[in-house]
């Protein structure tokens, strides 16, 4: 008994020092995770007025047109700016917010994991704000002081705001490294430009889908926003509640950037969002030198591309950057062509880009690229809007619809097509980019104008009309119930499970989730069958593919 009260009364000190090690680090991380804002002068605004659905404040001002793009203008300095924006639209900060935290919750509905990654990603964040310019601190932190209490939990309003602006790149980590399984976050963006004899007018066009998708509702209420700031060059760029970063826009002097998601090494260490750095060579850039420069001189921790079309070049480029590098692409014809992977002289025996050229779909999509634009001939904006919303695979072929390997993967926060040479950009409505395509002249919003600014340039996409698309639809209805039986446990009819296979039957996905019902159900011989009909269709990345052979083990080991 006496030894007993001896292991007993040991067995509380390592437990007690256990827990307070745990109680030291969760204090350290949650101090040096804490970001200070920037020191600012705290200005007065004018009252904001609504008067016929537009919210105005001073010569700023937010509307909805009718097409359902949410449409801003904003003036002034940095910390001006952000306190304008965040009033007008509170809004729609918070919804955006709400989305994004609700979708990380379904995805990671584990609590115990979802505070890790939170203190994790905190921990990894800590410098973020000496990585980014003093003049998007202050901008940002102007947003923050409209932003929701609702989300403190996360962390405080300009901690979580300046964090989302990274969101794009711990993507990166999420995808590349397979720490979150069946994440619908997808980066698989696809863009292209065009110009001299490659287009019906000889002037210059690009194109862009930018497929970083958080789920439907996260794409519901894109924002054109113009920006006339103290310092730089007038610009415009599609964005949501919150963001100032960039991943789609043009400037008045021609130059438009967007961005492209590359494969990473496992970042250790905070650096520049590569939105801020595609937003600073926006604002500051008037040619493709000064570009480069700006891009050249910012850290980040991802791989990313950077699309870059000059009016005053009359050309475009590609500028390629990891954590180590930064490659330029100069074309010898007069299209350039982007998706997932570089193609600078600097990245030609890159391991990891080699690997990812490899193993995912972006060398599938760029060659598929290259079919459609040689079919085209010379280039049209509709020739532009029918490349971007194509979604079959190579020769024609259907792969499914909403494969990575194809163009057009029903999953886009928007699609874009610029006419630097004229100051114009058309942006795509919904559903998906399949609605009409919007055109704004830039000239027209930064000589005051607020009223006609957008108009109708390119239809509504006829495969809106289609049955494949009254099926697709159906697919999405039954993707979303049979994951959630799953997570419940519920059965299914076999009629349901049959229909539910002719909605999309050229898809890898409908018969991994297929097979993954009938491993919930304990039916192992029917899951089996299932997985390895998924595996003889066109796979768009080999973690799916690995995810599929895994559960085909667990299933053989049963």
């Amino acid at each position: 008994m006496r030894y007993l009260k001896i292991f007993l009364k040991i067995l509380k000190y390592i437990f007690a020092v256990i827990i307070a090690i745990i109680l030291f680090i969760t204090f350290y991380l949650l101090v040096v995770t804490r970001v200070s804002p920037p020191e600012v002068e705290e200005i007065t605004l004018e009252s904001l007025v609504e008067v016929d659905g537009v919210r105005m404040l001073g010569n700023n001002w937010l509307q909805k047109n009718e097409f359902g793009l949410w449409e801003m203008y904003v003036e002034g300095e940095a910390y001006e700016r952000g306190r304008i924006t965040g009033k007008l639209a509170k809004d729609l900060v918070r919804y955006q917010e709400e989305v994004f935290v609700g979708q990380i919750t379904r995805v990671i509905p584990s609590r115990i994991y979802l505070h890790f990654l939170r203190i994790m990603i905190g921990y990894f964040n800590r410098n973020l704000d000496k990585h980014i310019p003093e003049e998007y601190l202050r901008e940002v932190y102007g947003i923050s002081k409209s932003a929701s209490d609702e989300f403190n939990f996360i962390g405080r309003p300009y901690t979580r705001m300046l964090n989302y602006h990274a969101a794009h790149d711990i993507g990166h980590a999420l995808l590349d490294y397979e720490l979150v399984e069946d994440i619908d976050l997808q980066l698989g963006c696809t863009s292209f430009s065009a110009w001299g004899n490659k287009t019906a007018d000889d002037k210059m066009l690009s194109g862009r889908n930018f497929d970083f998708n958080f789920g439907d509702e996260f794409a519901e209420n894109v924002i054109v926003k113009f920006v006339k700031p103290g310092n730089g060059i007038p610009f415009g760029f599609i964005t949501w509640g919150g963001m100032i970063g960039v991943v789609s826009g043009m400037n008045m002097e021609g130059l438009s950037v967007t961005i492209n998601a590359g494969k990473s090494h496992l970042p250790t260490s905070s650096s520049t969002p590569v939105t801020i750095v595609a937003r600073d060579i926006l604002q500051y850039a008037s040619n493709i030198e000064e570009a480069y420069v700006i891009a050249e001189k910012h850290q980040v921790f991802v791989s990313e591309s950077f699309l870059i079309t000059s009016a005053n070049d009359n050309m475009s480029v590609i500028i390629e950057k990891s954590p180590k590098e930064t490659g330029l692409v100069m074309p010898d014809t007069t299209f350039i062509l982007c998706t997932n992977h570089f193609q600078s002289e600097p990245f030609a025996d890159d391991e990891n880009n080699l690997q990812h050229k490899e193993e995912t779909a972006t060398a599938y999509r760029f060659e598929r690229l290259e079919e459609l634009i040689e079919q085209k001939g010379e280039l049209s904006v509709y020739d532009v809007s029918d490349i971007l919303r194509n979604f079959k695979g190579l020769s024609g072929k259907d792969i499914g619809l909403g494969n990575e390997k194809t163009i057009n993967q029903f999953i886009a926060h928007h699609a874009i097509i610029f006419k630097p040479d004229d100051k114009k950009f058309m942006v795509s409505t919904r559903p998906y980019i399949n609605g009409p395509f919007v055109e704004y002249d830039m000239k027209k919003v930064f000589d005051g104008e607020k009223e006609n600014i957008s108009r109708k340039r390119i239809p509504k996409d006829t495969f809106l009309l289609s049955e494949r698309f009254e099926l697709f639809k159906e697919y999405q209805r039954l993707y979303d119930k049979i994951n959630r039986l799953i997570a419940e446990n519920e059965a299914l009819s076999n009629d349901t499970i049959s229909y539910f296979i002719t909605t999309n039957e050229n898809f890898f996905k409908t018969y991994k989730l297929v097979g993954n019902y009938y491993k919930s159900q304990g039916d192992c011989e029917s899951a089996i069958k299932y997985y390895e009909i998924g595996l003889n269709k066109e796979i768009d990345n080999f973690a799916f593919k690995r995810a599929i052979k895994r559960q085909i083990e667990k299933c053989e080991n049963r």
